[in-house]
């Protein structure tokens, strides 16, 4: 009896010694497949000796914490799972996304995607030639339609269109009195449905097909002061102060007043915005949205 407690007792250390050896290994297979990456001058975590099917993650921690960690990429799916972030720039293009670890310069809503990015809006400039004409306008933080991944905002034609009159005197064009950015395009499809004067200023542009292009339009007021404003950059623009006649570098906007007898415009001479009576021909500049 004696001989076998003791068998049992000398079994059960060796299971014991066996499971220690064995947690021991898995903490140290562990150890070798999430490590601490090597910092880089700037501490930012970023892997200076990622060897191949390693990547770098911000890994949430048992105690609500955050660090960055080194793992096989076949680990990742589960990493994902658990809310950890990738870190390693998958797409190369600078920006990583947001993360607890503060890896930066942060915001790339698709790292596998070279294009989107918060800097993509930089690579564009006002008066670059761009989808059919120049770029007069790029969405900033607080527009509508604005999209810190993805660059959004106007295209102007190089040039004006013919001078035409906005149209439709005495009647009121409904939905076209709207002034803000983002609302030209309606504007202009309300006034080409609600007008049935020919050569009118939203006409023109409605059916322009120019630059491999046929979605332009007639801006908007606040669209239009957008296009005064970044004027150089575009160029085409008439300057010249109004005689009092018809020569004047008044530009008719898809913004209707109040009055069915007047519509808005923006002055290029000094970027006042008077409203002027329909019939007028004043210059017509096309835009389109990007």
């Amino acid at each position: 009896m004696k001989t076998l407690i003791k068998q049992i007792k000398i079994f059960t250390l060796l299971l014991l010694v066996f499971g220690f050896s064995v947690i021991v290994s898995c903490q140290k297979e562990a150890l070798q497949n999430e490590t601490n990456p090597t910092m880089d001058q700037n501490g930012t975590g970023t892997d200076l000796n990622k060897v191949s099917g390693k990547i770098n993650v911000c890994h949430r921690n048992s105690t609500g914490g955050s660090q960055i960690i080194n793992i096989s990429i076949n680990a990742w799916p589960a990493h994902q799972a658990h809310g950890d972030v990738r870190v390693d720039d998958q797409d190369g293009d600078g920006y990583y996304p947001n993360n607890a670890c503060g890896v930066g310069p942060m915001g790339d809503c698709d790292d596998n995607n070279f294009n989107v990015n918060p800097g993509a809006a930089g690579l564009l400039t006002i008066g670059a030639n761009y989808q059919g004409g120049k770029i007069a306008y790029i969405l900033q933080s607080g527009d509508p339609g604005y999209d810190p991944c993805v660059p959004h905002g106007l295209i102007a034609t190089p040039e004006d269109l013919a001078m035409a009159e906005w149209g439709c005197t005495g009647t009121g064009i409904t939905g076209a009195d709207q002034v803000a950015l983002g609302t030209g395009n309606q504007n202009t499809l309300d006034i080409v449905n609600g007008c049935g004067t020919v050569g009118i200023a939203a006409e023109a542009c409605a059916s322009l097909v120019f630059g491999g292009y046929s979605d332009w339009y007639l801006p908007s007021l606040v669209e239009l002061s957008k296009l005064y404003v970044n004027r150089v950059a575009i160029g085409g623009f008439t300057e010249v102060q109004w005689d009092l006649g018809y020569t004047g570098s008044f530009y008719w906007s898809s913004t209707e007043t109040g009055d069915p007898n007047y519509s808005m415009t923006v002055y290029f001479f000094d970027g006042t915005q008077p409203s002027f009576y329909k019939p007028v021909p004043w210059h017509v500049r096309a835009v389109r949205s990007f």
